[in-house]
């Protein structure tokens, strides 16, 4: 299931944990012209949360992501989810949030273009 595309600016979204989410890790949201957008999806998984992050850190290492690190995304969150951010080489930063409580990985990418964040994050998505 797609949840769909949210841009920054105009808060569209699926779901207010998402706001949520994407607010933690991405910071706060640019009100400016022609700021960075971001692209949500999530997908139901039956994987555990480390199952869940191994497989998100090698589907970001094969699309040609640079792994930043894996971890919590924030102190609010349950210790047993797990986050796994990457960037690409024109500065696109992604994250998979792995959520057990919900059965479910969120995908965020943050970045100027739609299009781009998509040929980054369709494949990955496609690929959990």
């Amino acid at each position: 299931m797609r949840c769909g595309a949210v841009r920054v600016r105009s808060i569209l979204v699926c779901g207010t944990a998402v706001v949520v989410i994407a607010g933690g890790l991405f910071g706060t949201a640019l009100a400016a012209s022609g700021a960075p957008g971001m692209t949500i999806l999530w997908k139901n998984t039956q994987l555990s949360p480390v199952e869940c992050a191994a497989h998100a850190e090698t589907l970001m290492r094969n699309a040609g992501l640079t792994f930043l690190g894996r971890g919590t995304a924030g102190p609010r969150d349950d210790p047993r989810d797990i986050g796994v951010w990457g960037s690409s080489a024109d500065h696109y930063l992604m994250n998979i949030h792995c959520v057990e409580s919900k059965q479910m990985a969120m995908f965020a990418v943050a970045g100027e273009d739609q299009v781009r964040r998509h040929q980054l994050l369709d494949p990955i998505y496609d690929g959990f």
